[in-house]
């Protein structure tokens, strides 16, 4: 029944006069005031709380209860009560409160908060007091002194070591090598094959570690094929933690093609898995079977969901059992996305678009460099080093010895020490002949048998000292004469 005629009847109902009693400018000036009003729907107070509250993600809900609890357990260790401390406070006392909170905030065991904690609680402390009395205490101008001590305490604790954040790191290529070989990635097997998807899905989407893994549905995910007849797979947007809402048409996911010619092919994958769920689950991750059913078309798949922990330690089961060099969480598997793209040389503004990421800035600590190129720069300057030894050693100028310096050098002859005759056949392998007499000199008469071969060998001796000391002023160009 159309909307005018619904409005007819219900007059006439109401009033019990006809419609045509009343005038026609009347009758549609109060039909249009009524249908208007009929567009238009009050909610009540905890309707418009709710609709606030699902703004932050749940994680941003959790992070802002911890954070102002541990101020809410401070301000009750001074005498005071949060409730009446948030109504009637002025900006002058909480600056002054706020001093004392960032200084003494400790753990339960006495310990320090790490960086990444102190500026969580500052934040929901922030929230806290910019919902409740519209005091901003991150601004300098109106909380001066608390902000210096919440900076003089984040120097502490760099200091302290612990002012660096621990960030996922990525899965290195040899293990990701590991994984993809392991029996764990079967796809001949239930097991098998679910992680092999939920590998391919986490990589390719760029999911974060548990968002919104135990609701995917298959309706989520779209098959589709290009201009070269190639399948891919596309999914939905959803409700993420950076994106709360839809700033702009652009896809905040990335695309899964296929590699025909590869036994590795995640849509070939995805399609196989899919056709093997079971009907009456409409959950994407089922609880796989222990073995492959034994009558054909029957699911491999129970009507179950796949359970929060068991999604949670999916990769780290994975990774334990594929025997690799670390073990590695599902939010490691987002961390080798990121920064394999951004090795390729893909742009921030491109990696955005997978990764959903709002801000550039947020790309920096996923573009580390890796151990192997760092090992390349350190072969790299090792050689430049060698390279520069080298050519140092030969532009290297040949020292230069004056005759002064030779003449320190030539140490006297020490006296040869008498041989005996068992050391000369030693020493002297052949006889030396005696030397000729000189002309016209009778020879005398000659020495025995021992004085004969001691004189020989002595003056071998000196001969081979003489060429030595005559060698090195030969060099330097300087001779003697007799």
């Amino acid at each position: 029944m159309p909307l005018e005629q619904t409005f007819v009847y219900l007059y006439r109902v109401c009033t019990g006069i006809s419609s045509r009693a009343l005038p026609a400018y009347l009758f549609t000036a109060l039909f249009q005031k009524i249908a208007k009003m009929a567009t238009f729907q009050l909610l009540s107070e905890e309707e418009m709380n709710d609709l606030i509250g699902g703004v932050d993600s749940a994680s941003t809900k959790r992070s802002v209860k911890y954070g102002f609890s541990k101020f809410e357990n401070f301000v009750k260790f001074t005498g005071r009560n949060s409730m009446d401390l948030t109504n009637s406070t002025t900006k002058e006392e909480l600056d002054s409160l706020l001093c004392q909170f960032y200084a003494t905030a400790r753990k339960d065991d006495g310990s320090n908060y790490t960086k990444k904690t102190m500026q969580t609680i500052r934040y929901a402390v922030q929230r806290h007091f910019l919902d409740k009395r519209g005091f901003n205490i991150c601004e300098n101008a109106q909380f001066p002194k608390s902000n210096k001590v919440f900076k003089g305490v984040l120097v502490k604790l760099k200091k302290e070591g612990k002012g660096n954040v621990k960030h996922k790191s990525p899965i290195s290529p040899q293990d990701m090598e590991k994984i993809q070989g392991s029996i764990q990635l079967d796809c001949a097997t239930p097991i098998g094959l679910q992680n092999k998807v939920f590998i391919d899905v986490l990589t390719y989407f760029c999911n974060r570690g548990r968002e919104n893994i135990r609701s995917m549905k298959p309706s989520d995910f779209d098959v589709g094929t290009d201009e070269n007849g190639l399948r891919y797979i596309s999914k939905k947007d959803g409700l993420t933690k950076n994106n709360r809402e839809d700033v702009d048409e652009q896809s905040n996911s990335g695309l899964m093609f296929e590699i025909p010619s590869s036994d590795r092919c995640p849509v070939k994958a995805y399609l196989l898995y899919i056709s093997k769920l079971n009907p009456k689950c409409p959950c994407l991750w089922q609880k796989p079977k222990s073995a492959v059913p034994q009558i054909d078309g029957e699911p491999w798949y129970v009507n179950v969901p796949l359970g929060v922990n068991t999604i949670a330690n999916k990769l780290k089961d994975i990774s334990q059992k594929a025997g690799c060099s670390k073990v590695y969480t599902n939010h490691c598997i987002r961390a080798t996305c990121i920064s394999s793209l951004d090795s390729a040389g893909f742009e921030s503004r491109d990696i955005m678009t997978v990764s959903g990421h709002r801000s550039a800035s947020s790309l920096k600590h996923y573009s580390k460099t890796s151990d192997a190129r760092k090992k390349e720069m350190s072969q790299q300057l090792s050689h430049q080093l060698g390279q520069r030894q080298v050519q140092e050693q030969e532009q290297a100028p040949v020292p230069t010895v004056g005759r002064a310096q030779v003449l320190q050098q030539v140490q006297p002859v020490p006296a040869a020490a008498p041989v005996g005759p068992a050391q000369v056949q030693e020493e002297v392998p052949r006889p030396v002949p005696a030397p000729a007499a000189p002309v016209g000199l009778a020879p005398g008469p000659g020495p025995g048998p021992g004085q004969h071969q001691s004189s020989s060998g002595s003056r071998n001796m000196q001969s081979a000292e003489y060429s030595k000391q005559y060698q090195v002023f030969h060099n330097c160009e300087i001779h003697f004469h007799n």
